[in-house]
């Protein structure tokens, strides 16, 4: 008969060794953080923007979730990508000269929820509440040559009854050359838009 020999292992105490295992702790906890992040980053919701008459793709389609400062703006093929926290939300879609657009999606941990939105045109229909003004050539159209959009920014405007947010047009962002201010000028814009959707719906209430 051959006996059969058994090899034990024990964990090296903390007392032993305690600059290596405390790295091997932090690895340890450090292995379970990507699965972790990864899990938010992945649940949200995804697809594309376009125009219910032509199909073609909106490019600057504001998506977001009315009461938080989260949101999204399509890419020139009209696709975004909004991550999302797990529960039931209210999605808002706008797109200026269009309808927008309110929908309700349930949000399931670790899973992107496919969302392709089509906007109808047609601004004398809609009556809209706010109206944003995208460049000072636009702003002097309605407003006369006098008319900056950096003084204008901070400012909610009146034209004839509406609320009017103005900002810069998202070709001079493109125009800026180095990326740390074409970052801000990207951000400055959003947040306009941002300021326009909650001015919006204040004023549909």
């Amino acid at each position: 008969m051959h006996s059969t020999h058994r090899r034990t292992f024990s964990l090296p105490t903390l007392g032993k060794h305690p600059k290596r295992n405390r790295w091997a702790i932090l690895l340890a906890l450090a292995s379970f953080l990507p699965f972790q992040i990864g899990a938010q980053a992945n649940s949200g919701i995804s697809g594309r923007i376009t125009d219910g008459e032509t199909g073609q793709a909106l490019a600057g389609a504001h998506i977001s979730l009315p009461g938080t400062a989260q949101g999204a703006v399509s890419r020139a093929d009209g696709s975004y990508r909004l991550s999302i926290a797990p529960g039931r939300h209210v999605v808002f879609i706008s797109y200026v000269g269009y309808a927008p657009r309110r929908d309700t999606v349930d949000i399931v941990a670790d899973q992107s929820v496919q969302r392709d939105y089509s906007l109808v045109r047609g601004v004398s229909q809609l009556d809209p509440a706010v109206v944003v003004v995208l460049g000072a050539t636009a702003g002097q159209a309605l407003f006369g040559s006098k008319f900056r959009v950096g003084a204008a920014r901070d400012q909610v405007l009146d034209l004839n009854g509406r609320a009017v947010i103005a900002t810069i047009h998202p070709s001079a962002v493109l125009r800026v050359q180095e990326p740390a201010d074409r970052d801000e000028q990207y951000i400055g814009l959003v947040a306009d838009l941002r300021r326009a959707v909650e001015v919006s719906e204040k004023e549909n209430r």
